[in-house]
């Protein structure tokens, strides 16, 4: 893979280093000054051979890019670079409305403006369509969480609940980012309950391998937390708190009704299940436990979070309140 230098105004330092990292991760070979120079180095000589013995550079263009004399400089060693090689390239970037310099005009830029996931997959397609093909996959599912991670931020701002709810619907990957383990299955199951006119949980995620499981189940609370809305928030609290109760006193219907509802139609998972025994393995399997989703982080003062830690203790510890924010960390750190 060719040597990459990237061309950049240090007010535009963190997108350089996300850049870096993740072209770095793709496997191309990108370096920036500050992966250059040392102590005592001086940083004319350094950056001007860096640029001159490159196979190509990258510009990132924004305002404050196109008004610096040194991006100006590295692009100049640049082009003059380009015309004696013709195997070295320029890739310009623009990640900030700007004027691109005169001698950039003619050429496509990878646009970083809309999404970041949109100007590195054309970045790399640009550098190695072979690094771009490997990549691709990975560069887009990244986007759709970044995407999910988006959406339901701007719901929480709103706080209409109802929206909420249906956002969680069509996101299961939610609930199993924060959830979910490592395991082989690793599903949200909507609208759980053993009867019709019974009291539902609104999901419920499983955990497991075919002889090994655990469940969480999930209602999605008031966005807000406060004194005002206590009354609403214990309700739903005690209806998850009934629910879990049920499921752990009745847990031969629960596995039967938990396997029926699972994607792979209980098959081979249903024996499984069903087949639970010995006193440790039984006695793990009881708790099942319950996730209220309420309130953001924030609003939880200290007269907050004694109102939450009194209800978990009256569940038996069974039942927990839990932040908003709790789902959005776990969007931001999915590793793809």
């Amino acid at each position: 893979m060719r040597q990459i230098f990237i061309s950049y105004s240090h007010t535009d330092m963190p997108f350089v280093e996300r850049m870096a990292e993740d072209l770095k991760h793709a496997g191309v070979e990108a370096v920036y000054d500050r992966w250059l120079l040392n102590v005592g180095d001086s940083i004319f000589e350094k950056l001007s051979a860096a640029v001159s013995d490159a196979d190509g550079l990258i510009v990132v263009l924004s305002p404050a890019s196109v008004a610096s004399q040194w991006v100006s400089a590295e692009l100049g060693l640049a082009m003059a670079t380009v015309l004696k090689n013709r195997n070295a390239s320029v890739y310009p970037v623009i990640i900030a409305d700007c004027q691109p310099p005169p001698s950039l005009a003619d050429r496509k830029l990878a646009d970083f403006r809309k999404s970041y996931y949109n100007g590195i997959r054309e970045l790399l397609q640009a550098i190695s369509p072979e690094v771009y093909a490997r990549n691709e996959h990975r560069y887009r599912k990244r986007e759709e969480v970044l995407q999910d991670y988006e959406e339901l931020k701007s719901l929480l701002d709103v706080g209409d609940l109802n929206s909420i709810r249906f956002w969680f619907a069509g996101h299961y990957q939610a609930l199993v980012a924060l959830f979910g383990r490592l395991w082989l299955i690793s599903e949200t199951i909507p609208r759980f309950s053993f009867e019709v006119g019974k009291p539902e949980a609104d999901f419920v995620v499983v955990n497991g391998t075919p002889s090994f499981f655990e469940f969480l189940a999930i209602q999605v609370g008031p966005v807000d937390f406060g004194a005002e809305l206590s009354g609403e928030i214990v309700r739903q609290f005690q209806n998850l708190e009934f629910i879990v109760k049920e499921c752990r006193r009745d847990e031969d219907r629960f596995r039967r009704a938990v396997s029926l509802r699972m994607k792979r139609g209980g098959a081979p998972l249903y024996p499984a299940l069903q087949s639970w025994s010995g006193p440790a393995l039984y006695h793990h399997h009881r708790e099942i436990v319950g996730k209220v989703l309420c309130g953001r982080r924030y609003q939880y003062d200290s007269a907050g979070n004694s109102f939450r830690n009194r209800l978990y203790e009256s569940s038996d510890k069974a039942v927990e309140i839990i932040s908003y924010d709790r789902v959005l960390e776990a969007l931001a750190k999915i590793e793809l």
